[in-house]
């Protein structure tokens, strides 16, 4: 084999391991795994992070947007359209997938903060100081002990 093939190959060989290595040590933070989203449907640790930056970046004054898909106890889910612009948040309640469901329709209402209440140990997302609606409400609940 001429000098330049063999070269090649070794080096080929060298970052093909190389990459094998890289690839095979790196691991995925079970804290952020899946935190990219802006579709909240689980509830656990990633989806309370990707919330928790929603809040933060409202804190902050920059924009976002997320979508709360949760779960009823007997019919199909609400689904909660979340638009910040950094000073309010825009809430869309659709509920119309839900048989059993109060409303049964679509409602918007403004929010002027938005934050974290507790309730027996476990964190609920809690919209609050909100005109054409309830005051506060509470919009997810989050079990952090889940993936």
């Amino acid at each position: 084999m001429p000098g330049r093939v063999r070269s090649a190959i070794l080096w080929t060989g060298l970052l093909a391991a190389l990459w094998a290595l890289v690839g095979c040590s790196a691991s995925k933070d079970p804290e952020t795994e899946g935190a990219g989203t802006n579709v909240l449907i689980r509830f656990g640790k990633s989806d309370y992070v990707r919330a928790n930056e929603f809040v933060r970046r409202f804190e902050e004054g920059r924009g976002d947007i997320l979508y709360i898909v949760a779960p009823t106890v007997d019919s199909g889910p609400i689904i909660y359209d979340l638009v910040s612009d950094g000073r309010k948040v825009e809430v869309r309640r659709d509920d119309t997938r839900d048989a059993h469901g109060s409303s049964a329709g679509q409602t918007t209402f403004s929010c002027q903060a938005i934050g974290w209440t507790s309730k027996e140990g476990r964190p609920y997302l809690t919209v609050s100081q909100c005109e054409g609606e309830a005051e506060e409400r509470r919009l997810a609940k989050f079990d952090r002990s889940q993936k």
